[in-house]
């Protein structure tokens, strides 16, 4: 297992991309398949079943496209980056801990682009728009948000896509041997895994399936549980969601209201929990996102 917050530490998109290089040098031993991912950021269609090792590798590579995408990592001025990182990385490690896959290191990463979005690639790897930040108003709304993509993680999303197709043949088998001895059906996968997140988006079972748990993992921290279901009532009116990879990849915002009130009941005794409004306000204020 790979330790250390990589994401936390890198510096922009050649830091991310040092980390994935590292990442995946770790996961397999190939220096040849460590400088793909670390230099370029391409990838297949599927993959049966694989450890841990691989799924991070694959998910280094997949953030690797993921920032240089949506704007690099958010700067800011002064230390409002280095603010807004530490708390998102805070709240975003509480909400991990207390998932059904608490066991793995997760990253967190606040991206410098408008439009609201979030994502996660497999291993661990959380991204979180500065357009998101902005239009949730409260801090059990982000929780919910975050909750959603920790549950793509848990859950291997992405990866049960991958596995659907049969072009890394023996990957469960051989494990990293497979990713050593074929760098660009390695590289094959990533593209395919890109495609999905950027274009085609997982099927809506996946995505209710993480606005559900998504809710229950912030509820576990001590989240209104209706933090998730408040932020979709607004998402619609937010600028630039239209034009969003959000808005193209996912279910419409209603149909996801409608699937998570069927469990909100559920939650009832837990409605009283805090959204945390004042310290969430703070602290947008005090990384430039007011």
């Amino acid at each position: 297992m790979v330790g250390a917050s990589l994401l936390g530490v890198a510096a922009g998109c050649a830091g991310l991309g040092k980390a994935a290089q590292n990442i995946t040098y770790a996961a397999t031993g190939d220096k040849k398949l460590a400088g793909i991912v670390g230099g370029a950021g391409t990838a297949i269609e599927g993959v049966a079943p694989i450890p841990y090792e691989e799924e991070v590798a694959i998910g280094g590579a997949i953030a690797v496209q993921i920032v240089n995408r949506f704007g690099g990592e958010y700067r800011g001025s002064g230390n409002q980056a280095a603010i807004l990182n530490k708390y998102v990385n805070t709240l975003g490690t509480a909400i991990a801990l207390n998932s059904d896959r608490p066991d793995i290191p997760y990253h967190f990463l606040v991206l410098n682009d408008d439009p609201p979005n979030a994502l996660a690639a497999p291993g661990g790897y959380i991204f979180i728009t500065k357009g998101t930040i902005k239009g949730c108003s409260s801090e059990a709304e982000l929780a919910g948000v975050i909750g959603h993509e920790i549950a793509h993680v848990t859950q291997k999303h992405t990866i049960t896509v991958l596995q659907r197709g049969k072009i890394l043949q023996g990957a469960a088998e051989a494990g990293a041997a497979a990713l050593q001895a074929n760098p660009e059906a390695f590289s094959g996968l990533i593209d395919e895994a890109t495609r999905v997140i950027f274009e085609t988006g997982l099927d809506k079972a996946k995505e209710y399936e993480a606005d559900r748990l998504g809710t229950d993992f912030a509820s576990r921290v001590g989240y209104n549980p209706k933090g998730l279901d408040n932020f979709l009532r607004t998402l619609g009116g937010i600028v630039g969601y239209k034009s969003s990879v959000l808005f193209k990849t996912h279910p419409d915002p209603a149909s996801r209201i409608g699937e998570i009130e069927k469990v909100l009941p559920g939650y009832k005794d837990r409605f009283g929990f805090p959204d945390v409004k004042a310290r969430f306000d703070k602290v947008k204020g005090l990384a430039g996102l007011a």
